[in-house]
């Protein structure tokens, strides 16, 4: 409950802040920066190490990226580059993946809900990162109400099928399974197309 009230403030005080700034510019006739909250969801990497490590200097140590840039990327104090962002994911054999989202009033309520505005970026701890994801992906979605099961079963078919990659020729099996469960989505598709 205290994180929604802080991620709250923290958007009033910035609109506030851009507001100031606007009249600022109206009033001097010259041209002010206008700072934007960053509507970026970073999905912190810390669960991925043991829990005995220190976190900052595992990273640092993993990535090559100093300890002092480490700490600020993981308080949002910073604006970092993909590039930094790469090596955090090489050090971890990692893939982060990047996805244009609509803003909405609804998905910043899910991402305040799962983590918290950190310096510049919305925050979601590494422990969430599974529990979060299906609420997310509904938010991508056009359609309103879709059933919280939908996109939990989507989910889980994805990690289990990842985890039951083996690859070569061992994955035969697994592909065919995959295939004949895509095939009767895609009649599903077509049938109420047809009805």
């Amino acid at each position: 409950m205290k994180e929604k009230i802080t991620s709250k403030q923290e958007i009033v005080k910035m609109q506030q802040k851009r507001a100031e700034l606007q009249k600022e510019a109206k009033k001097t006739k010259r041209e002010v920066i206008v700072p934007r909250m960053k509507d970026i969801v970073f999905c912190s990497p810390e669960g991925f190490l043991s829990p005995d490590e220190d976190v900052i200097k595992a990273l640092s140590d993993r990535s090559g990226i100093d300890e002092k840039l480490i700490r600020k990327i993981l308080n949002g104090n910073v604006d970092f580059k993909i590039s930094s962002l790469n090596r955090i994911a090489e050090g971890l054999d990692l893939v982060y993946i990047l996805v244009p989202v609509v803003k909405s009033s609804g998905l910043r309520r899910r991402i305040a809900y799962f983590g918290k505005m950190v310096g510049h970026i919305w925050q979601i701890p590494s422990k969430k990162t599974a529990e979060a994801m299906p609420y997310l992906i509904r938010e991508f979605s056009a359609i309103k109400d879709v059933s919280r099961e939908v996109f939990t079963t989507i989910y889980k078919l994805i990690q289990v099928a990842s985890g039951a990659i083996r690859g070569g020729g061992k994955d035969a099996k697994l592909i065919e399974i995959l295939k004949k469960c895509t095939k009767e989505i895609e009649n599903l598709v077509h049938e109420e197309a047809e009805g």
